[in-house]
């Protein structure tokens, strides 16, 4: 692993090694790379699902934490490919102040289009709007090819999953980074998702690998657990 460097492409990007550099009061750069060599084109979509599963037990304030930290690794890999010749589009499945349920610009490399985008991402409330497999769902309507994709999401569903196979299928790359809160806790158990499911009048909570301080943590949180 080592530091993002001018040519490197979108697929070489090691998300959870970049997640551990401070985002400011550091000279290193905010990416980091796994050192093996790829070849891609220089098109790039990047996605964001704010959806949140029924029955994921989360605190708000994480869900927030985690959509901020989302946000801020789409701005720097999306500044970083730009600067590096790539087209660049984003889409988000998230509320807006004008009503708009989901955001979308289209592929474009230049700079204003860029700031536009940012614009955007820094206007949008963190909350769950329209189906985000529609979004997938448009551009594989739209036939979208030859591009690197990268989807950032709390959880990753089956349905998710099937149109994340036909993308690949249509000849693009895809890259999935779920939104996890590593940087919480030393064992990364503590990160399990962790649902409640309800049958009739029984609830079943299912706590994944989730050690002693992850299970607390949920207790303490205040969330209706019965």
């Amino acid at each position: 692993i080592r530091d993002y460097r001018f040519g490197d492409t979108v697929s070489q990007i090691n998300f959870k090694a970049s997640a551990r550099v401070p985002m400011s009061g550091s000279s290193a750069s905010p990416l980091k790379v796994n050192n093996r060599d790829f070849c891609a084109s220089r098109r790039l979509m990047i996605y964001m699902d704010f959806h949140l599963p029924v029955g994921t037990i989360m605190t708000s304030d994480d869900y927030e934490s985690r959509a901020e930290q989302g946000l801020s690794y789409c701005s720097a890999l999306m500044r970083d490919a730009v600067y590096s010749g790539y087209a660049v589009g984003f889409a988000a499945n998230c509320k807006m102040h004008d009503g708009a349920l989901s955001i979308r610009f289209p592929k474009d490399s230049s700079e204003p289009h860029m700031m536009e985008i940012m614009r955007s991402m820094a206007m949008l409330l963190p909350q769950d709007g329209a189906s985000f497999n529609s979004l997938l769902e448009y551009d594989i309507t739209e036939g979208m090819s030859d591009t690197e994709i990268v989807i950032f999401c709390y959880v990753m569903g089956e349905e998710t999953l099937t149109r994340v196979a036909a993308l690949e299928q249509m000849g693009n790359s895809v890259k999935v980074v779920l939104l996890t809160a590593e940087d919480l806790y030393e064992d990364t158990n503590n990160t399990s998702i962790i649902m409640r499911v309800d049958y009739g009048d029984t609830s079943f909570l299912f706590t994944g690998d989730a050690e002693y301080e992850g299970e607390t943590a949920v207790l303490d949180s205040g969330l209706d657990l019965k």
